[in-house]
């Protein structure tokens, strides 16, 4: 798969096609305090604990006691597109967006199919804006839920043209 981290700068990964098979064989896994944008075609990974896509931008906050609320990294956006994801393994979700700061968070995929128990579709969180937009999703296995999104601070928008959960 592709591994890219940056500590303070932008990470941009672009790529056609990824393949992986394995347990923990993460096809794409995108890392940055900075900017992190993911334009990816196709997408399959096979093995346990294997993501398709996973982007974070920030660190994950520390909390402040005496206010009660987290401190968050600078401001990042995190922004990927994907045609086409499958996972096939247990705890192996489609793609993952977790953006630790107060920016935006922006997923949009063609389709998403993941084949696994504890297997999601996709999940875009974020303290900012989070917008998930997906084509078709489709998973199969106990506990495997199509689309999830959260926000602490921001809006949050979700949609897609067909969701099909079974398991």
């Amino acid at each position: 798969g592709i591994h890219a981290t940056g500590y303070a700068g932008p990470v941009n990964v672009s790529a056609a096609s990824v393949r992986t098979s394995g347990s923990y064989a993460t096809g794409i896994h995108a890392v940055s305090n900075g900017d992190v944008t993911i334009d990816v075609g196709d997408v399959r990974t096979t093995g346990d604990n294997s993501v398709g896509v996973n982007g974070q931008a920030g660190q994950r906050p520390a909390y402040d006691e005496d206010i009660g609320l987290p401190i968050l990294s600078d401001p990042a956006d995190l922004t990927i597109r994907a045609d086409n994801i499958e996972t096939r393994g247990h705890s192996s979700d489609g793609l993952i967006a977790t953006n630790f700061t107060k920016v935006n968070t922006s997923v949009e995929i063609g389709s998403v199919s993941t084949s696994g128990d504890n297997s999601w579709g996709a999940y875009a969180g974020g303290f900012g804006n989070v917008s998930l937009h997906a084509g078709t999703v489709e998973t199969t296995g106990v506990g495997s839920v199509g689309l999830g999104a959260v926000s602490y601070y921001g809006d949050v928008d979700v949609s897609a043209g067909s969701v099909v959960t079974r398991g």
